[in-house]
């Protein structure tokens, strides 16, 4: 029997009505690599060169000028009503109109963005231990389980490129960041297992997170560039939200604007309307991959599901969902570029099809929806007068689609949920509106120390 066991009074076998059973301590299994790397002195250089994985091949500075962030906002902007002279005390529904040709009331926006980048990666020149039990079970453990991580540090600052923002000017600080990028170089049992990297993050909103995911290098030949290609076309890169525009005409009758016509154009910064275009940003990426021959790369897949955030923006607007993904290219001529793809879901403002409709007012021979109570205003001049129609006639039958606006044929769907397959109303009233960014750096150097220079130069 363990001396242990024997100390505690345990017996070996478990009596009746004695102590409960122990279970000789057993060790854990471990590589001569990960024995060598767990202990490791501080500084030593063997941390980077041996033991980091693929992370070993992101210490050092990058820069890259080819980003470009979507980030969908809570917007109250009245501003048809304002121009018309409408009083701005009253109800935003009560003051939402529409002008054809103009950005029309709205309750969101949607801002694009392009932006240079630096990013700097120090090493951490020490494993660090998580103390456990093996399978996570302190009641019957067989022995400790400990994991290692070893990784990098990062910081990195993200500089406006064009003066796509209102409230920006060309090289306005954007953003700024800290985190880490862990390498889970000795697993453990009991929730250390099943991952290979962890990425640590805090943004100055208020908001933390960790995310966790795989490590997958690969080396193709002459067929790298097409499956790196591949890869990145099939990102989730589409912009609008995922619960889609309400069916036409399906408004309250104090003319909330669902549909947001014309949308607006993405390219002059703050954008407004109902719902945004279904424009699929991958291409960006492709487009700079394409401009390069890469022999091989390493991708970084990472997700969360939440976030640590403020009470704010827990009430306002809520993220979720979180997905990562990062390519370290090797080029050609032997240099380094690092490609990134990022998405998180904010949930606001009330889903489009779970508004509260009034029925419909016209049908054609067919059963088809022309006319819906909250349309049946009159359509204004940007000057305010009027066009003699109604949103009504406006629109023609928005392209041949028969909707219905009433709730019990459009919002309740066979399975309980919409008929357009998101959840019932009563589960999700909110929109997922995904944020996207993405960028193509380059290694500039291998320095991490920052010594010197302007703010651009260092991510520090």
């Amino acid at each position: 029997m363990d001396a242990w066991c024997a100390r505690m009074g345990f017996t070996e076998n478990g009596e009746k009505d004695g102590p409960p059973a122990c279970t000789t301590v057993a060790t854990q299994d471990l590589t001569d690599e990960q024995e060598k790397c767990k202990d490791l002195p501080f500084g030593s250089q063997e941390i980077v060169s041996s033991c980091m994985g693929p992370l070993k091949m992101l210490v050092g500075t990058w820069k890259g000028s080819a980003g470009k962030v979507y980030t969908p906002l809570p917007s109250y902007s009245p501003m048809i009503a304002f121009s018309q002279g409408d009083d701005p005390t009253k109800n935003f529904a009560d003051n939402a109109g529409f002008v054809p040709g103009n950005p029309t009331s709205t309750m969101f926006a949607i801002k694009h963005q392009t932006y240079e980048e630096v990013v700097t990666f120090k090493p951490i020149f020490e494993a660090v231990r998580n103390r456990g039990y093996a399978d996570a079970d302190p009641i019957n453990a067989e022995c400790q389980m400990n994991q290692f991580f070893v990784g990098v540090k990062y910081s990195l600052k993200v500089f406006q490129s064009s003066p796509t923002d209102p409230n920006g000017k060309e090289g306005n600080l954007l953003h700024e960041e800290t985190g880490m990028w862990l390498y889970n170089q000795v697993p453990a049992s009991g929730g250390g297992d099943g991952y290979d990297v962890v990425r640590q993050s805090v943004v100055p909103h208020g908001v933390s997170f960790t995310a966790v995911g795989s490590v997958e290098e690969v080396s193709l030949g002459a067929a790298t560039m097409e499956e790196l290609i591949k890869r990145q076309t099939a990102l989730p890169g589409t912009i609008f939200n995922e619960q889609g525009p309400a069916p036409l005409g399906c408004t309250p009758a104090d003319g909330y604007d669902t549909e947001g016509f014309p949308w607006g154009s993405t390219t002059n910064g703050t954008s407004q309307g109902g719902s945004p275009p279904y424009l699929v940003i991958n291409d960006f990426l492709v487009n700079e991959t394409r401009k390069q021959s890469v022999t091989s790369f390493v991708e970084l897949r990472v997700s969360t599901e939440s976030f640590s955030e403020t009470p704010f923006l827990q009430r306002q607007a809520t993220g979720t969902n979180f997905t990562n993904m990062m390519y370290i290219e090797t080029l050609e001529d032997g240099s380094l570029q690092l490609q990134y793809f990022q998405r998180v879901v904010y949930l606001f403002q009330q889903r489009f099809d779970c508004l509260n409709c009034e029925g419909v007012t016209r049908r054609n021979s067919e059963g088809c929806m022309t006319g819906c109570a909250g349309l049946d205003r009159e359509v204004p001049f940007a000057n305010g007068t009027s066009m003699g129609t109604t949103l009504n006639d406006y629109f023609p039958l928005q392209g041949g689609k028969c909707y219905s606006c009433e709730p019990t044929d459009f919002m309740e769907g066979s399975e309980g949920g919409t008929a357009n397959g998101n959840p019932p109303c009563a589960e999700q009233q909110l929109i997922d509106w995904p944020h996207i960014q993405l960028n193509t750096l380059r290694k500039v150097s291998d320095d991490w120390e920052c010594k010197g220079g302007d703010a651009k130069d260092c991510g520090w």
